[in-house]
């Protein structure tokens, strides 16, 4: 596919050429006067149209501003995190902007598409009055039932306490029913469980968990008016999609488009027999609504690499006669070399503007781009020697020997240079700037300085070889210095250079801290550094990391969540949840010697999810049973108990494997004979078979679903 680049004038053009039959846009900005912006919110408000309506807004709308019928908001602009009054305005406008009376189906409900990832980044806890305990609500509730003769209060009372009470209610039976004879209490914290129990038990004693509570009847103004932090009024429920799974969906879709424009422009060359310049039709497409020529120009070189495949892409190269044209590396050298044959004298080959037979791309073009490949074809391809030659590329062609005697000599004839990033002058051998050669291939040089006069006059020059230090010189720098500074406490912050790097202390400690732990054994300096800052009382083994955190784990009955575990080691110094989370596979594995990493599964119950192939495949095969009649097998959100992971993600992910395990595996075959692969593998599938067409409104069909 090509891209061309736009300015922003050619760009908000050809949006709005391509909207324009479904879109209105509208905006309010600080900038414009208030007389434009109210004409503006005035038409966005109408209800006098079919189409999109968008509005850009900035500096505007932010608080206190009610938008009649909004449906939905894009952050494109990141708040603060304390602008928790800024966000609840804006994200409470799209909520309360619909009918509150109004029955809405699933796909009208309102939509936040946060891409600056403000739900995250805004502290929602700002500000915010400490609540009662569920428990203490609920005996102020029960107090209160006992006051009022046993009766549940009614949400819909006109005593606003009574109305509160009845929610808090609601609230509870909701949070708390599931732990009905519910075997997961048993791996709740002891004070939890506990916790837990009372609130079911003094819930039974008003019968709480067997009442159905009426809906609240009341106004959106009433809504706007009695909303309290604790009243769960809605939730937040996001969708994550990664760039990867984002990029399949667009290039299947390009992968239809691309098909069905194939063959509308095939049907087309049916109809009109005899053109001969596909660049100048001027026909319309249904499809895409360009012109036909123009597509033809843009996408010739794709039309021509899928005639391979595709029937309507190789009617359309036979009828043009573009394969006659496809040519191999070896055809495009032959062109040029006899364009060039025919005009000696050009020095300038960037500047050729004579466009090939073979590529129909410009031989300047051509040759700029393949300049180095050109080269080094020169060996075995005469017409690529041929056109070495005529350009003197070859005489180019130098070694590092070369290049570093070119550069010798330039500074013998010039001993007053002293920053060697800033020679701008240009070599003959490679035409590239000395500054940037030898800012490049400083390190190369210093190497070579053992066995190369030239590149040892360079470092001499410049006086590198002075910086040559070695591991040793380095730690005993730092020593020294640590020696003079008793006060430093944070290796990291140091921020002295050193004389032998002229890198900063702090930086080398950083990223060499372990290789200077494993040095401590055999080198004093190395050995001093980890006794000033303590290093080697956290030498840990991983059976020693293990161990601790066993321990951990021994004192802290009940966790259930390893990855909030926020305290730390006294091996790393690390977080026990943040070294789980990473090592959790690595410990799966050493269950199988280690009793301390064994007793960690255990706890967890880790070993339980330690699935094969098999397990996982039965498993999906009995969901399927279970669910007949799924379709689209990607969007499948369960998660399975073998891995914990969606079972849509790994049909997706392991698709290929599944096909091909369908011969040996039941569980394989019943899974591609439910979504119907075997029949779609890539040996048999033809898009072109009637019993295979889906047309292009069928697939926007599906993704509108």
């Amino acid at each position: 596919m090509r891209f061309i680049k736009l300015d922003e004038t050619k760009k908000g053009a050809l949006l709005s050429q391509k909207t324009k039959d479904y879109v209105e846009n509208y905006s309010m900005l600080g900038s414009y006067g208030s007389k434009h912006n109210d004409r503006e919110l005035m038409a966005f408000e109408k209800d006098d149209s079919n189409k999109y309506k968008f509005m850009l807004v900035m500096n505007k709308l932010n608080e206190g501003a009610h938008i009649k019928g909004v449906n939905g908001l894009i952050w494109f602009r990141a708040l603060d995190e304390n602008s928790k009054i800024l966000f609840l305005q804006q994200f409470g406008r799209i909520i309360f902007g619909l009918d509150p009376n109004k029955d809405y189906d699933e796909d009208e409900r309102t939509i936040a598409i946060d891409l600056v990832n403000n739900v995250l980044k805004v502290n929602m806890q700002k500000g915010e009055k400490k609540y009662q305990d569920d428990l203490e609500l609920l005996k102020n509730v029960v107090e209160w039932c006992k006051i009022h003769n046993n009766l549940l209060p009614n949400i819909n009372s006109k005593d606003k306490l009574e109305a509160r009470y009845s929610s808090i209610l609601k609230m509870i039976q909701e949070k708390y029913s599931k732990y009905i004879n519910n075997e997961e209490l048993n791996y709740l914290p002891t004070d939890e469980k506990n916790r837990i129990l009372t609130i079911l038990e003094l819930g039974s004693v008003i019968d709480l968990w067997n009442t159905i509570f009426d809906e609240k009847i009341t106004s959106q103004k009433d809504n706007l008016k009695d909303i309290k932090l604790d009243d769960n009024i809605f939730e937040l429920t996001s969708v994550l999609k990664d760039f990867v799974e984002i990029d399949k969906e667009v290039n299947e879709e390009l992968k239809n488009t691309f098909e069905d424009i194939l063959k509308e422009i095939r049907k087309y060359l049916e109809e009109h027999s005899g053109i001969t310049s596909y660049a100048k039709i001027e026909d319309r497409m249904q499809t895409t609504g360009g012109k036909i020529g123009g597509y033809l120009q843009n996408y010739k070189k794709e039309i021509i690499e899928k005639s391979y495949e595709n029937g309507d892409a190789e009617y359309i190269c036979d009828y043009f006669g573009w394969l006659e044209k496809k040519a191999t590396k070896e055809g495009k050298l032959k062109e040029i070399r006899e364009y060039l044959e025919e005009h000696p004298g050009i020095t300038n080959f960037s500047k050729i503007d004579y466009k090939m037979q073979t590529t129909s791309g410009k031989i300047g073009g051509y040759l700029q781009n393949y300049k180095k490949e050109i080269i080094e074809k020169s060996y075995e391809n005469s017409d690529a020697e041929y056109i070495c030659d005529y350009f003197g590329w070859l005489e180019k062609k130098a070694t590092v020997e070369n290049i570093l005697k070119e550069i010798r000599k330039y500074l013998e004839e010039h001993p007053e240079e002293t920053n060697y990033q800033k020679i701008s002058d240009k070599m003959q051998t490679t035409g590239g700037k000395i500054g940037n050669y030898l800012s490049k291939n400083k390190e190369a040089i210093i190497e070579k300085s053992d066995e190369n006069s030239d590149a040892k006059y360079i470092c001499d020059y410049f006086s590198w070889l002075e910086k040559k230090a070695t591991v040793e010189n380095i730690l005993k720098e730092i020593r020294k210095h640590l020696e003079e500074h008793p006060e430093e406490t944070n290796y990291s912050i140091i921020s002295d250079k050193m004389q032998t790097t002229g890198g900063k202390i702090g930086n080398y400690l950083s990223k060499n801290k372990e290789a200077i732990i494993e040095k401590s054994d055999e080198n004093s300096d190395a050995k001093y550094i980890c006794d000033y800052f303590s290093w080697l009382e956290k030498k840990a083994t991983k059976e020693d990391k293990l161990k601790e955190i066993r321990e951990y784990l021994e004192e802290h009955l009940g966790i259930t969540n390893f990855k909030k575990i926020s305290d730390r080691m006294q091996t790393t110094g690390g977080k026990i949840g943040g070294y789980l989370n990473h090592y959790k596979k690595e410990i799966i594995e050493k269950s199988d010697e280690n009793s301390d990493a064994k007793y960690i599964c255990d706890y967890f119950r880790w070993l339980e999810r330690k699935a094969t192939k098999e397990d996982k495949l039965k498993e999906i095969r009995e969901y399927l049973e279970e669910h007949l009649g799924i379709t689209n097998y990607q969007r499948i959100s369960d998660k399975m108990q073998t891995t914990g992971g969606k079972i849509g993600i790994y049909l997706g992910g392991n698709r290929r494997e599944i096909i091909e395990k369908s011969d040996e595996n039941g569980d394989a075959k019943y899974i591609c004979e439910y979504f119907n692969w075997i029949m779609y593998s890539d040996s048999e599938y033809n898009p072109y078979d009637d019993k295979y067409k889906n047309t292009q409104e069928d697939i926007i069909d599906e993704n509108i679903k």
